[in-house]
């Protein structure tokens, strides 16, 4: 007699080794969604695929995530953490904002555009135009951000190091579109021009490079 899928499942989880089997699949599940979201695009990735780069059971992505569409979710946002947390915390986390502002320069041309996880977080940024849960998700994420960057400007104005003409609310939107913007450009180009790009913001700040 064939076996149900959760009789599949069941023999999945216990091959994996009692108290561990949850968190290792959950785990490949996700680098797996990952390295597929690089490769085939959101479009191309499917519950066999990601069952199959994975090696288990797709019964398996169905009991760990509820659809996926939710896989990928937290995949893209596990990549996008991955690649761009430490480089923007390298702008947020100093009290000069010059420092600050050179640190997330030389994190973004650390950055390897040819690796899943900055690919991954390209492709769920264009997914995110098509999907309203993955777009209040960016969304979230984007105005706690400029929040948080917009704060940081205030700070620096108070203490001169900012234009006195420059508004930190507007500031702040526009760097965060300028530095998501180089992500962009970085996985066409590579060779970008970061060190002329940072003296364009430096300038457009009004901060002394």
């Amino acid at each position: 007699m064939p076996k149900s899928s959760a009789q599949e499942h069941s023999t999945q989880e216990k091959s994996e080794g009692a108290g561990t089997a949850r968190g290792t699949t959950r785990e490949r599940l996700l680098v797996a969604a990952v390295e597929l979201l690089a490769e085939a695009g959101w479009g191309g990735v499917t519950t066999r695929a990601v069952a199959d780069r994975a090696g288990l059971n797709p019964a398996l992505v169905h009991y760990h995530f509820r659809s996926v569409s939710a896989l990928l979710r937290e995949a893209a946002f596990r990549a996008m953490g991955s690649t761009f947390e430490s480089a923007m915390l390298r702008l947020l986390e100093v009290e000069d904002p010059a420092a600050g502002l050179r640190g997330v320069f030389a994190a973004l041309g650390e950055l390897d555009p040819s690796s899943v996880e900055f690919r991954a977080g390209v492709e769920a940024t264009v997914q995110a135009v098509r999907d309203p849960e993955l777009n209040a998700q960016f969304h979230e994420m984007l105005t706690l951000f400029r929040s948080a960057l917009a704060e940081k400007l205030v700070s620096a104005k108070q203490a001169g190091h900012l234009g006195a003409a420059v508004d930190p609310e507007g500031g702040a939107i526009v760097l965060a579109a300028v530095l998501d913007g180089l992500v962009v450009h970085r996985l066409v180009d590579p060779d970008l021009d970061l060190a002329a790009a940072t003296a364009a913001v430096f300038d457009l700040l009004g901060l002394s490079r």
